[in-house]
């Protein structure tokens, strides 16, 4: 999405503006590994203390390839809701077969003992709450029923909010769509699940990890529809709300994405948006449409994109927020600049955008939104925007010192040598054929696209 000869300035492939862009393929999601013939547990670790105990264990476990172990449970069926309890017996024995992975954990793969004909809506799964709460356990969880895969990691609540608790749910349901999702077409169901601690729901802040989510996405569709295929969080309301980093799993034919809510309604769905500037032969196309499928960016109320203008420094800002989907700091009330008003559409988004560093103003205290942004101002907010994430590391002071080696080095501003340092350090930009960045130059619409799409694959 680059306009001109931006590609030669912030290459990261050797593609030039003019010329095909490759296709992002999005990162697959794991799959469960096929069932092998049970084997016998190893001698059992000591008894993790609370959980579900029960007096008859009807589990089977059975160790996989890779090392991780998966237990089956049986379940019980009321009124289309199926139900199944991890026991503390099953849960040792299978902690004891499990050989650590790569990165020191250990993996349980949990499947329910259900035929296609069951035809079950919801599920009602209980685990010990000792799973969460164990100490150097380095334990993952994965839940595989037929309308959604979950994954819990050990490291899923904050310990707070499981002292004295016994048993944590998992209910999972395929839910009634409303609003735009009812309508949408190539749409997946709309799947509701919920984190029940002792039977009461948990609140907002409740979690410390994030849940790993495998939506079932069927329809058989060409591979450049792949990075059109996102998934949709619905609220009670019927709003909509894009997961901006959900990618498609073709092999397994799952949309996958992560969640930090212990409650959500989500669906995977077809969306593939077009802007009648942006022509098929465009050569930011792809990217424009898929960073606008993810909500990352909105065209303009004619209906086109306007590719070829330049960024607003307010609209690049709201990119970078959208982007890393940060949030603002609870009981803040301005956005600390004299011409940003409530009432402006970038409002939130600059607020937020302060607050995480991104952006700064001027020493009059306004920040004048509307002005094009250069080329080098991009550079400085990109950078402080992946610094934010964690994504982008270094120290300014060492940037600075080591500096960048373009050919019109003598033309960067005093504020942006770091930053621009920093993201040529890391492969994210460097000079055109003569080694020029062009600081000063403004960026399009098109280009800034381009830049963020690029951050966006490199997640």
């Amino acid at each position: 999405m680059i306009w001109g000869d931006f590609l030669k300035f912030i290459p990261f492939s050797d593609n030039e503006p003019g010329g095909e862009e490759p296709v992002a393929t999005s990162t697959p999601g794991a799959t469960p590994s096929p069932s092998a013939t049970p084997q016998p547990a190893a001698t059992a670790v000591p008894a993790i203390p609370g959980g579900t105990g029960a007096t008859a264990d009807l589990a089977v476990t059975a160790v996989q390839p890779d090392g991780s172990v998966s237990v089956t449970l049986p379940v019980t069926a009321a009124q289309g809701t199926a139900r199944a309890a991890l026991t503390d017996t099953t849960l040792q024995n299978g902690l004891a077969q499990a050989k650590s992975q790569a990165d020191g954990t250990r993996l349980l793969q949990l499947r329910l003992k259900e035929n296609a004909a069951d035809g079950f809506s919801a599920y009602e799964i209980t685990l010990p709450a000792s799973l969460f709460t164990t100490v150097n356990s380095r334990v993952q969880l994965e839940v595989d029923t037929a309308i959604a895969d979950f994954v819990l990691p050990d490291t899923l609540f904050r310990s707070a909010k499981l002292t004295g608790a016994s048993t944590v749910m998992l209910k999972v349901s395929i839910a009634e769509p409303s609003g735009a999702l009812k309508g949408q077409p190539g749409s997946s169901p709309l799947i509701a699940y919920e984190l029940l601690v002792d039977g009461k729901a948990t609140g907002a802040d409740s979690l410390s990890s994030a849940i790993g989510i495998r939506l079932p996405y069927q329809t058989a569709l060409p591979a450049s529809e792949h990075p059109f295929i996102v998934v949709w969080q619905v609220s009670g309301s019927g709003t909509i709300k894009p997961v901006v980093n959900s990618a498609y799993d073709a092999e397994g034919r799952q949309a996958v994405f992560q969640s930090n809510h212990p409650a959500g309604q989500y669906a995977a769905v077809l969306d593939h948006p077009a802007f009648g500037d942006v022509s098929g032969q465009h050569w930011a196309k792809n990217e424009i449409e898929v960073l606008a499928s993810r909500g990352i960016i909105q065209g303009v109320p004619e209906g086109g994109f306007m590719p070829g203008q330049s960024i607003t420094r307010a609209d690049f800002a709201s990119m970078l927020v959208r982007l890393l989907n940060l949030s603002g700091t609870a009981g803040s009330t301005g956005a600390g600049f004299t011409d940003v008003e409530p009432e402006d559409y970038f409002y939130g988004d600059l607020l937020t955008a302060k607050q995480h560093g991104l952006i700064n103003g001027r020493q009059d205290g306004s920040f004048n939104p509307q002005a094009p942004v250069s080329r080098q101002d991009m550079f400085v907010m990109t950078a402080r925007a992946l610094k934010a994430a964690g994504i982008l590391q270094g120290d300014s002071a060492a940037a600075a010192s080591a500096s960048a080696n373009f050919a019109d080095q003598a033309g960067i501003a005093s504020y942006a040598a770091a930053d621009i340092t920093a993201l040529a350090g890391a492969g994210f930009i460097k000079g055109d054929a003569g080694g020029l960045l062009h600081p000063s130059d403004l960026s399009t619409r098109a280009e800034a696209a381009v830049l963020i799409y690029r951050i966006l694959m490199r997640q």
